[in-house]
């Protein structure tokens, strides 16, 4: 399972192990942290879209990758 981690890696695990990075990101969008990081909900947002499209790409490329 360690050789999923490292950089030699197939694409799919490596972005497997991206998107469950971006998905360790879950607790700033909680409301008393995310007020302190983005003044401007708009920011947010759009951090927030960004974050969301590329975890879903990233979802996609390992779960087609890997053949389920």
């Amino acid at each position: 399972m360690l050789d999923y981690l490292l950089p030699s890696a197939s694409t799919p695990m490596l972005a497997g192990t991206l998107a469950t990075l971006l998905l360790m990101l879950i607790p700033i969008s909680l409301a008393p942290l995310r007020q302190r990081l983005w003044r401007h909900h708009l920011r947010f947002k759009r951090w927030h879209y960004g974050i969301g499209a590329a975890l879903l790409v990233l979802l996609a490329i390992h779960v087609i990758g890997v053949g389920f």
